[in-house]
């Protein structure tokens, strides 16, 4: 799970706490804390993340921010094995999502578009959404 903010860091918590084993990461370290203590491993990449994983979600807020994920230094597709999954739960524009999808391709992994609908970090919690 990289992205730990309003509604990543709700899934990261989730994640953790039902036992599957999850790795995390934010660009703000202070925002893994709720998903280690729920059980949650933290790391310092999002390339460790994926290294550590056959799926990875990534929940931020814009297009820029989930470019650097991708194609950053330490990026997610640096750590990503063939046939990784990328899971993008952020809200971006067609244009964008394919963009993502094609470098995601280039690395032998398969972007999904999985934008998130229903009542945030509430429904989260509340295993609604």
């Amino acid at each position: 799970m990289i992205g730990l903010g309003d509604l990543g860091g709700p899934i990261g918590e989730q994640l953790a706490a039902s036992g599957l084993a999850t790795t995390v990461y934010d660009a703000v370290p202070a925002a893994t804390p709720p998903a280690v203590a729920a059980g949650a491993t933290a790391v310092g990449s999002p390339a460790e993340v994926a290294a550590a994983s056959d799926i990875t979600l990534i929940c931020v807020r814009t297009a820029e921010q989930a470019a650097a994920v991708l194609r950053g230094e330490d990026s997610l597709l640096d750590g990503a094995k063939p046939g990784h999954v990328v899971g993008l739960i952020s809200t971006e524009l067609p244009d964008a999502v394919r963009e993502f999808a094609d470098l995601a391709a280039g690395h032998g992994a398969t972007l999904v578009d999985t934008p998130a609908a229903g009542t945030g970090a509430a429904g989260v919690r509340a295993h609604t959404m």
